[in-house]
């Protein structure tokens, strides 16, 4: 994709955003955040094969980490958020580029105050920006159905896109 501006051709990407969570691969706030995010990006999401909560900034160091691809850019590994995290920015084969942000979430609960410590959504988030990548973690207080789901993930997707265009200070991510 480009276009043509006075006979130059200009490449047109869409931002890349790495997804992840805590809630496994198959939560309903991952998979609504997905879609909605889709809209606006590409989107590679790189999540816990299973339920992660409460992992914090926990990684696997003494086993082995098994990868799975679900489909077209749709991974699970058996790790935490943070091994998710760590392995799609160091395995050349997940992503087809550094991602342009990484978003975690939505996470089933609320993350409020000293929840953010505990939380394997804000680490996912957390091992990104370590890493250079900006980002940014969603939970949602309250009912939950897919009705909420949706209109969370729509807001999710306006703040994740206002964040990405956002100007970055000189020297971070």
């Amino acid at each position: 994709p480009g276009a043509r501006i006075r006979g130059i051709r200009l490449a047109v990407t869409r931002p890349l955003i790495l997804l992840s969570n805590d809630d496994g691969v198959d939560a309903p706030g991952v998979l609504a955040l997905r879609d909605a995010l889709r809209e606006i990006a590409d989107v590679v999401t790189v999540a816990p094969k299973y339920e992660q909560s409460a992992q914090s900034h926990a990684i696997s160091l003494h086993r082995p980490l098994r990868h799975e691809r679900l489909g077209d850019q749709l991974h699970s590994i058996d790790g935490t958020p943070v091994d998710c995290v760590y392995v799609s920015l160091f395995r050349r084969d997940l992503l087809p580029r550094r991602p342009d942000l990484c978003c975690s979430g939505i996470n089933h609960g609320p993350n409020l105050a000293s929840d953010v410590v505990y939380s394997g959504t804000v680490a996912a988030a957390r091992e990104a920006a370590l890493r250079g990548v900006p980002s940014i973690a969603f939970s949602l207080v309250g009912r939950a159905d897919e009705a909420a789901l949706m209109r969370a993930a729509g807001h999710a997707a306006s703040l994740a896109l206002r964040f990405h265009e956002a100007p970055k200070p000189e020297g971070h991510a």
